[in-house]
């Protein structure tokens, strides 16, 4: 008696479940005009657009939104870029108010970086007038070699390649130093316009 209850339970579940599958749905769009239309089958002109399944109750149980067209995605892509730059600068903003106090600690920061950059271009600049008068020596010991007729000794070429590639290495430096104090300055004169906008500071 137990086994025939559940089987009868089971077989009502699957009644419903298979009803409900197969229930079948009144689909509407709007035509080219504009015109609502529906039916039970969407015609494939219109199977991108916005489709409502309408059920026996006449009431709407799904929407099926349009496809975007590349315009539309294209459109999204670059509002969506538009606020993540909004949300960055924002960040920026927080960061640099916090990080200042005042519009004077903004240039004490500024002067620091500076000095500490102009004295790393200072070493620089004496370790390659070193370099550059040890290389001068080197290429006149070489020099008397030859004029001796007597080839030049191979430790002394070796020296002098490695002073050579000693004065690339540096000349790379200082490049690459100057280059920083340009960025450090073009960004402090960014940040301190911003400080005062954010501020409403008139400039000195």
């Amino acid at each position: 008696m137990e086994v025939n209850f559940l089987t009868a339970i089971y077989l009502f579940l699957f009644l419903i479940v298979s009803s409900s599958t197969h229930a079948s749905y009144i689909k509407c769009w709007d035509n080219k005009q504009n015109i609502r239309e529906c039916s039970e089958t969407v015609p494939p002109e219109y199977a991108q657009q916005r489709i409502e399944f309408i059920n026996e109750q006449g009431i709407v149980v799904k929407i099926i939104q349009p496809r975007k067209t590349n315009a539309q995605l294209a459109a999204e892509a670059r509002e969506t870029k538009k606020q993540q730059v909004k949300k960055e600068q924002r960040r920026q903003d927080l960061i640099l108010l916090k990080t200042f106090t005042t519009e004077k600690d903004l240039f004490l920061s500024n002067e620091k970086k500076l000095s500490a950059t102009d004295g790393a271009i200072s070493i620089a600049n004496g370790n390659l007038r070193i370099l550059n008068s040890s290389l001068e020596q080197l290429e006149k010991q070489a020099a008397n070699h030859e004029r001796a007729g007597n080839k030049v000794p191979k430790p002394l070429i070796t020296d002098i390649d490695s002073v050579k590639s000693q004065i690339l290495d540096n000349e790379k430096y200082l490049v690459g130093k100057k280059e920083q104090r340009r960025a450090f300055e073009k960004k402090f004169t960014a940040n301190l316009k911003r400080y005062r906008e954010l501020k409403q500071v008139k400039p000195h």
